[in-house]
């Protein structure tokens, strides 16, 4: 016989509700940058003026998740940069995060998120 030190088991019916109510303290640092949560899934949306905070909230997350008993899965993480197609001005990219892909396009809660946005 054995302990059990984890939670839910993914794909179970009750993972989704479990986390919904484990992630409830989960906040940004930063007030201008965003937190959405859905089952288990979480979106950190971070404005160009704070993009310079990515590294802090993802930090932010991993202590949470450690604290929790749970682990962000860099592997499955991504990062996806959306820029108003209009604007005059060059945009100047954030060099890419450790272990977080950066991908052009994005599925959320089924619908798929691409360029050119409109």
């Amino acid at each position: 016989m054995l302990d059990i030190t984890a939670g839910i088991i993914q794909g179970s019916g009750i993972g989704p509700a479990s986390y919904v109510i484990t992630a409830v303290d989960l906040k940004t640092t930063n007030s201008c940058n965003y937190l959405f949560k859905y089952a288990d899934d979480s979106y950190l949306i971070t404005p160009s003026v704070n993009a310079d905070s990515r590294t802090a909230e993802l930090t932010n997350v991993e202590d949470w998740a450690c604290s929790n008993n749970l682990k962000l899965n860099r592997s499955k993480s991504v990062e996806i940069i959306i820029t108003r197609q209009r604007r005059k001005s060059h945009v100047s990219l954030m060099p890419t995060l450790p272990d977080i892909a950066r991908v052009q396009s994005i599925k959320i809660l089924g619908v798929t998120l691409r360029p050119p946005f409109s």
